[in-house]
């Protein structure tokens, strides 16, 4: 019964654009709103043809993670590519998986879920301007095709 209240708290954090307060030393972070407008003007400095995914790095600005291999491992693991120290993620959280032409977000067997435009996913192709949510982390997913 607690884990779901935690759960659902947590979830409701995310939904309303706030995060749950973590103790000393974590910062405040930005609006749902103001992060995802910073990350989609990150788009802009993109210039080379592929699949990106964008979000908030650990010093608060966006990082730009071109997808060029075969996978990418989200988590709190220090053998995660996107790394976010936070209880609300996993260790193993999340996976994008390229298949051909087709990028994929899988569950990695997360606690919270992975969410995709809102909505819980536990596999999905991903389209340019996906807004994945990991925890209480924005990552938005950037395709640039070739010209």
């Amino acid at each position: 019964m607690a884990d779901t209240a935690i759960q659902h708290d947590r979830q409701t954090l995310v939904d309303e654009g706030r995060t749950e307060p973590l103790g000393v030393g974590v910062p405040e972070r930005a609006s749902r709103s103001t992060l995802q407008a910073r990350l989609r003007a990150a788009r802009a400095n993109i210039t080379q043809p592929g699949c990106y995914l964008i979000y908030e790095g650990f010093d608060g600005e966006p990082t730009v993670l071109m997808v060029d291999g075969d996978s990418v491992r989200i988590g709190r693991s220090l053998n995660a590519d996107i790394r976010f120290e936070d209880p609300t993620v996993s260790r193993r959280h999340a996976l994008i998986l390229r298949q051909g032409d087709e990028v994929r977000l899988v569950d990695d067997r997360s606690r919270n879920g992975v969410y995709l435009g809102g909505e819980q996913v536990s596999s999905s192709v991903l389209a340019d301007g996906d807004e994945l949510t990991i925890g209480c982390h924005q990552i938005i997913f950037i395709r640039i095709p070739l010209a």
